[in-house]
Parts: C-alpha cells; sequence; structure tokens
C-alpha cells in the first residue's frame, strides 16, 4: 500500500539517503537539498511516498 507521510525529525534522515538512479542524478535537486530548501519557503509542503511501513 502506498502512502504519502511528511518529511519530520523521524524521517528526515533516511530521506536524505535516497538517491536517484546515476543516470537522473542531473535532472532533479537531492533530497537533502530540497528538505534544506522546504525551511526557507513555507509553502512548500514536502512529503515522502511510503510503501507500506
Amino acid at each position: 500500500m502506498l502512502s504519502l507521510k511528511s518529511i519530520d525529525q523521524s524521517n528526515w534522515e533516511a530521506c536524505i539517503k535516497l538517491k536517484p538512479k546515476q543516470e537522473q542524478q542531473g535532472f532533479i535537486a537531492s533530497n537533502l537539498y530540497s528538505i534544506a530548501e522546504s525551511k526557507f519557503f513555507p509553502h512548500m509542503n514536502i512529503k515522502a511516498i511510503y510503501c507500506g511501513e
């Protein structure tokens, strides 16, 4: 089952460890950058996609 969960203190470190495939890395920002950016732009609502737990 897929679900969306907010990225918070309990899961942000696991989220920054996730990486796209090598050939996709030039097209998107890192998760670390995106999470940091969200702290400066309160309108950003960041979520993680979970498959099960």
